[in-house]
């Protein structure tokens, strides 16, 4: 029982079993000393206390997850922490449970290893924390403020570091550009000196090429003389040589004949004539012609026995070279066959001895050759001194053509190293071009980039600076998201002032810490209102990680914006019901189940069956996490998301569902009503002023979100770009139209304040109006506190309010229409 809800005496006097039958356990506020051990008992939380931050992936997916999302449930000890910390309330007040709870194990002797520092930064924390008694700060809404914490802490170290590493690698580049461009400078006079010494060198081998292709010329010449001389032997050889041929082609058949004859005589056939006492006249004159030839000088018939006796008598006489006949021994034969001319006679012999008839014609051919042989003698010769000379002439030939191929090859190699040095000083030229231009390229994008560099070095060591004062400006956004989301203008802006004094942090503004002005033009394009409180507020819910946002939208201002952004996650489908529909139950269970976006509309309070899904009550079945939705276990998808709107200006909500909630609170307030107000004036009295102002403030958001976007490019190209920035010509130009189009968006923008501002001068005449009409609203709002049927909705007065500006008036000045219309609304 909540004993601070205004029926608790009621129910207490309606009940009386809860005093006869029930034992009442008070259970008041958690020990000082107890909220001050908790966040030792956090890893995440020590770690920023102690300055011993650890870079754990899994611990800082569990504190920000994916899109500012919540932790994996029940999975990490912050989670873990979170689901304790909601029954922390039944453990008598004191820390015992939370040492229970897996938030740690470390020993309370660890506490005192705490610097100073830290212990100050714990005391900053429960000072924070008990600030807000008056808004009714819980121990849930502790252990929340410290689980945001950490959360909002390293997810904005991540965004800072990352910034601060893209601002270096900027500047990193860009001073590597400075230095090569010194070093262009510095190596172009050598650089133009190796390429004048390059092109004498080239110059030099061509002189040598143009000698060497001279004497390769003339050696060429005296080839081609000597080939044709060669040409001439060979023919004059060729032509003795068919001379020769043509005289022994008619006896050398005849001579090979009597060869062949002789080969065929039998043995029989020669012991035949060797067994003759006396030869016959025929077979003497034969043998004596045979041995006569063979160099035998002795005739007789025994002499002419004892040579056919011989083995080898054959061989010898086809052995017989007929070149070794000379004159004087054909004469000596010559004069046997002149004398018996009968016996040598083919037909006499062969009668007489079939033997001696082959003799007979080898001892004629022989003759015969002889003859021709000393006839061809002189053709011979001449044959030999041709071949000689073609001999000679080949050699030289060998020579000229072997002089020839060195020179062709001295060429070719005097070509090659000329190619070298041409292709060298073309190298050292197009090195120089490229230079040149590069080294202009790179002294313009350098002094464009001037003005950025300086403004990068700032904005860096204001990084390391925020990088520092983090702990303590996430501390303070923590304590806005967790405790002030449901609270006026007003009260934020006192709570804030409180916090800034106990932690030393000066010019704290939240929507400066979360976010940036592109962000929030973006987010103003989606349909967020333009109000501070409005943008607070869309922070908070951005940033709310541990518990579910309750949103309390009475104009249902924000209520676009949110279906806007949230139906831009294309990983998480948007599912729109309330709590009045027939398939309320199936589109809970199926966005459970498949990971969705759940929004909510018109939920006055937390429903029972939601309450699971708001305390992450999940269980393990097997690999996969359940949780029960009424009488239904529905598997739970880690993407699931759920927020909860009402239109309800003071919805009540009891503790049990406020420690589940982030309330979000968009009601109107004085200041955000007045700029409406004047905007429905002057859209009425000068619809063109008003279309002007909105076109004005169109563009200037353009041109902010368009500015913001190149020079995030801008450094994203510089930190990305690989070797060496001036050679990449595309990058150069890409940078250049970049900076070209930042320089025209900054003088659009110029332009464009000057114009704003002699628009707000003309709308600022019609302020006085819409001031009277927002102080008339709340003072009739006040109304029901005298009785609970004045009741009045914003959207019923700006009908009144659109009627009175609506009415006839005689006025002819601005001033004296508008008092009648102020007068008409009251």
């Amino acid at each position: 029982m909540d004993p601070g809800h205004p029926r608790f005496l009621y129910r207490c006097e309606s009940n009386p079993a809860l005093y006869a039958q029930c034992t009442v356990m008070w259970i008041g506020e958690w020990r000082t000393s107890s909220l001050k051990e908790i966040p030792l008992l956090m890893d995440g939380i020590k770690s920023i206390i102690t300055g011993k931050e650890t870079e754990d992936p899994e611990s800082l997916h569990a504190a920000q997850g994916k899109d500012k999302s919540d932790a994996k449930p029940d999975s990490k000890r912050q989670a873990k922490g979170a689901n304790r910390g909601r029954e922390g309330h039944r453990g008598g007040g004191d820390v015992a449970d939370a040492k229970d709870s897996n938030w740690g194990e470390d020993s309370e002797g660890e506490a005192l290893a705490v610097s100073n520092q830290g212990s100050e930064l714990i005391e900053m924390v429960m000072a924070v924390h008990e600030s807000c008694s008056s808004l009714n700060a819980t121990p849930k809404d502790y252990i929340s403020f410290l689980q945001t914490w950490y959360s909002l802490y390293t997810l904005k170290k991540k965004e800072l570091l990352h910034d601060l590493g893209h601002l270096e690698a900027g500047l990193f580049k860009l001073d590597s550009a400075t230095t090569v461009v010194h070093d262009l400078r510095t190596n172009a006079a050598t650089q133009e000196k190796e390429l004048r010494l390059a092109q004498v060198a080239a110059d030099r081998a061509m002189e040598q090429i143009t000698a060497a292709i001279s004497s390769s010329t003339q050696r060429r010449n005296e080839v081609g003389d000597i080939k044709r001389d060669v040409a001439d032997n060979e023919r004059t050889t060729q032509g003795r040589k068919l001379e020769i041929e043509g005289e022994l082609s008619e006896i050398q058949p005849i001579l090979d004949s009597a060869k062949l004859a002789v080969g065929s005589i039998k043995a029989e056939h020669l012991t035949e004539i060797r067994s003759l006492s006396t030869p016959p006249e025929a077979i003497n004159d034969v043998l004596s012609a045979v041995l006569t030839m063979l160099g035998v000088q002795d005739t007789s018939w025994q002499s002419m026995k004892k040579f056919l006796s011989n083995r080898g008598v054959k061989e010898d006489i086809l052995n017989y070279d007929a070149r070794q006949i000379t004159s004087e021994l054909r004469k000596k034969v010559g004069s046997i066959l002149k004398k018996h001319p009968a016996s040598f006679d083919d037909a006499t012999i062969m009668r007489v001895s079939v033997a001696a008839a082959p003799l007979a014609s080898w001892v004629k051919a022989n003759i015969r050759y002889s003859l021709v042989i000393e006839k061809i003698q002189p053709l011979q010769i001449e044959l030999e001194e041709a071949v000689n000379r073609l001999e000679e002439s080949q050699k030289k030939l060998k020579r000229c053509e072997d002089e020839l191929s060195e020179i062709d090859e001295k060429v070719a190699g005097l070509k090659k190293e000329y190619g070298a040095r041409t292709a060298e000083a073309e190298r050292l030229k197009n090195n120089l071009s490229i230079a040149g231009t590069t080294l202009d390229k790179a002294e313009k994008l350098i002094g464009q980039l001037s003005g950025e560099q300086a403004r990068w070095k700032t904005q860096a060591a204001q990084l390391r600076m925020d990088v520092a004062k983090l702990p303590m400006k996430m501390l303070l956004a923590a304590g806005f998201t967790t405790y002030l989301a449901k609270a006026p203008e007003d009260v934020r802006a006192k709570m804030v002032s409180k916090w800034q004094e106990i932690t030393n942090v000066q010019g704290f503004i939240f929507k400066r810490a979360m976010s940036t002005e592109s962000e929030l033009l973006q987010w103003k394009i989606m349909g967020l209102p333009s109000d501070d409180l409005s943008q607070e507020n869309s922070l908070v819910i951005s940033n709310s990680t541990d518990r579910v946002p309750f949103i309390i939208d009475p104009a249902s201002a924000a209520t676009a914006w949110l279906k806007s952004i949230l139906s831009n996650d294309r990983t998480r489908p948007l599912e729109v019901v309330t709590p009045f529909d027939v398939r309320f139950m199936n589109t809970v269970e199926l966005a459970v189940r498949f990971g969705k976006t759940l929004l909510i509309l018109e939920a006055d309070g937390l429903e029972p069956t939601l309450y699971p899904l708001c305390r992450k009550d999940l269980c393990h079945q097997g690999p996969r996490y359940v949780v029960n939705i009424g009488d239904k276990t529905i598997d739970y998808n880690e993407g699931f998301r759920m927020y909860l709107v009402t239109r309800h200006p003071a919805p009540e909500i009891p503790p049990d569902a406020s420690a589940l909630l982030t309330i979000v609170n968009f009601t109107v307030t004085r200041s955000g009503l007045e700029g409406q107000l004047l905007g429905l004036a002057i859209q009425h009295e000068q619809p063109e002023l008003e279309k002007a102002k909105g076109e004005m403030l169109r563009k200037e958001e353009d041109f902010k979100v368009q500015l913001a976007k190149l020079e995030k490019d801008l450094l994203q190209e510089l930190a990305t770009a690989e070797g060496n920035l001036l050679e990449n010509t595309s990058l150069i130009e890409s940078l250049t139209r970049t900076k070209e189009k930042s320089a025209e968006i900054e003088e659009a923008l110029v332009l464009s304040a000057e114009a704003s501002i002699k628009l707000d001068e003309q709308r600022e005449v019609y302020r006085p109006f819409a001031l009277a009409g927002a102080r008339l609203y709340f003072l009739v709002k006040s109304l029901q506190n005298i009785s609970h049927m004045y009741q009045f909705s914003l959207a019923s007065f700006l009908s009144l309010f659109k009627q009175a500006l609506g009415a006839e008036s005689s006025a002819k000045r601005t001033e004296e229409r508008l008092e009648a219309l102020a007068a008409d609304l009251e």
